[in-house]
Formats: C-alpha cells, sequence, structure tokens
C-alpha cells in the first residue's frame, strides 16, 4: 500500500493538528463530565432545600443521602453489563431518576433495575447498624433507616417507570396486575390525595390509546383537587398545589403525545427481537424479587415497634 511522503516541518504540523483535536476533545469529555456533576449536586440541593420544608435540613439531607445510593445501585449494575450510564437527576418530591439506554434483554433491564433497591436497602440496613451502636441517641439514624426501606419498598412495586416494573417484566407481563392491586391498596391505605400523582406517572405501563391515558389522567387529577379541597391528607397547601402542577405537567405531555399521534403519522418502530425467556430464568427473578420484597417487609415490621410515637 502506498503512503504519502511529508517533509519533517509537514509531519510536525499535523502532529500538532491531530494533538489540537485531541485536546479538544479532551477538553469536550471534561466539560460533558463537569456539567454532569454539576447537574447531579445542582439537583441534589433543591432536593435537600425542598425536603427541609418538611424534615428539616438534617433529615432532608440524609434522605438525599439515601436517594443517592439507590440510584447508584443502578448505575454501579449498568457498568456490570457494560451499558452507558448518566448521572442521577434529582426531582423534588419525586425521588431522583437516570437515563438508561434501550434494553435487548429483558433480564438485562430486570438486573439494572434490581440494583437500585438492593443498594438501597443496604443503606437503610446500615442506618440501622448506626442506630444501633447507641440506641438512645441515634433515634436520626432510626428513622431514617425506616423511611429509606419503605422508599426502596415502594419502589418495587411492580409497575413502570417504578423498579418493581423493570424487574418484573422478566417474569411476566401479568405481573403487571399485582402492582395495580398494590397500588390500590396503598392507596387506600394512606388515605393521601397525592398518590394519584403515582397513578398517572404509571399510566405509561399500559399499552392503551393516548387519547384514554389522557382522560384518566385528567380524570386523576380532578380527584386529587376535589380530595384535596375537602381537607383529605395532611400535607401542606403547598405540597398540594406542587402535586398538583406535576399532574398538570404530566397530563400536558399525554394530550401532546395524542395531539401528535392524532394529526401525524408516526414512524413505524423497529421490531425487537423476540426473546425467549426459560421458566427458571422467570422462577430465579420471581425469587429475587420476593426475596427482596419480602426482607424488606420483615425489616420494616422489626423497626415499626423501636419508632417514637410521635
Amino acid at each position: 500500500m502506498m503512503q504519502e511522503k511529508r517533509s519533517p516541518i509537514g509531519s510536525f504540523i499535523a502532529i500538532v493538528f491531530k494533538g489540537g483535536k485531541l485536546l479538544k476533545a479532551l477538553q469536550a469529555l471534561k466539560f460533558l463530565k463537569f456539567t454532569k456533576v454539576l447537574w447531579l449536586i445542582l439537583s441534589m440541593i433543591v432536593s435537600v432545600f425542598s425536603y427541609s420544608f418538611i424534615w428539616g435540613w438534617w433529615f432532608a439531607l440524609g434522605f438525599v443521602v439515601m436517594l443517592f445510593i439507590h440510584e447508584m445501585g443502578h448505575v454501579i449494575a449498568l457498568k456490570i453489563k457494560g451499558l452507558p450510564t448518566s448521572a442521577p437527576i434529582f426531582i423534588p418530591f419525586l425521588g431522583a431518576a437516570i437515563f438508561t439506554p434501550p434494553f435487548e434483554h429483558p433480564e438485562d433491564e430486570a438486573f439494572v433495575g434490581y440494583g437500585g433497591p438492593l443498594l438501597g436497602s443496604l443503606a437503610a440496613l446500615g442506618a440501622y447498624g448506626i442506630y444501633l451502636l447507641n440506641p438512645t441517641t441515634n433515634l436520626f439514624f432510626l428513622a431514617l433507616s425506616y423511611v429509606a426501606a419503605f422508599l426502596n419498598l415502594f419502589n418495587l412495586i411492580p409497575l413502570s417507570p417504578l423498579d418493581g416494573g423493570r424487574i418484573t417484566k422478566v417474569i411476566g407481563l401479568w405481573f403487571k396486575w399485582i402492582g395495580v392491586l398494590t397500588l390500590l391498596g396503598i392507596t387506600v391505605l394512606l388515605k393521601q390525595p397525592s398518590m394519584l400523582l403515582i397513578w398517572v406517572l404509571v399510566l405509561s405501563d399500559f399499552n392503551i390509546h393516548p387519547r384514554t391515558k389522557l382522560i384518566l389522567g385528567i380524570v386523576c387529577e380532578c380527584i386529587m383537587i376535589v380530595l384535596m379541597s375537602m381537607g383529605f391528607g395532611n400535607q401542606p397547601t403547598w405540597l398540594n398545589n406542587f402535586d398538583i402542577g406535576l399532574v398538570t405537567l404530566l397530563n400536558f405531555l399525554f394530550y401532546m403525545i395524542f395531539k401528535y399521534t392524532r394529526h401525524e403519522t408516526l414512524p413505524k418502530k423497529e421490531e425487537k427481537p423476540i426473546h425467549i425467556i426459560s421458566g427458571s430464568t422467570r422462577i430465579k427473578w420471581l425469587v429475587y424479587y420476593f426475596s427482596l420484597t419480602g426482607g424488606l417487609i420483615y425489616f420494616m415490621y422489626i423497626l415499626v415497634p423501636k419508632l417514637p410515637h410521635h
């Protein structure tokens, strides 16, 4: 193969030019990483500030740390699978999220989804261990452990975009109806109108017409507003208004999707290969799922008698 001959000066210029390109690429990469870290820190600060109105500064900080550990469980799982990761973004009163690539196999999605509640549960157990070092003065860590355990257990409800929905896809799509019954039971038990925000959020997990999603979302919002105006729930007024704003935003997104599907021709989605999931794989993930949920329920059962009555 013939190669172009260059003078020493030409070679030097070429090296400098390539080096300049490399330097710019490195600078862009550093800036990109800095931007991700900056968004992470800013969103954490905003979340701590928001939660402090409810729990105070220290508990808000502890709660956000627990959220961060939970999200890092997803990040570690993505790295184990060799998939690209993003820094967590914290959303006040909704938790936190990371952006994941499309999964080629349901078991990969289950593995990544499982990483968050698993590491989050270990963090809750760690907070309980700190409490046991001095039970008379470490009530802060007892309360933090309980809240973290509840957070991870709630995330295991088998409905997307919650982690439980991602985990149980490998078991079978029928599992989401267990999630519906579970969410219904929690809604009735808590008697909080703000739970309707979660109902609107999980509408994305159902393969129904966008117009139906929009109608159901509006119905949920109207019921939530009526119940809040009647005094149901124990949230402050500003938090009720914040939740209504979030539901309004979700319904606006449903409206835009409906409008797009109504007036535009959607491009056909590429057909994904159908993965045949063996019965042993389904049983394995069923055991994993119920082991973690059962462990968290038992852990919370141990914590409840130790919590201060107030």
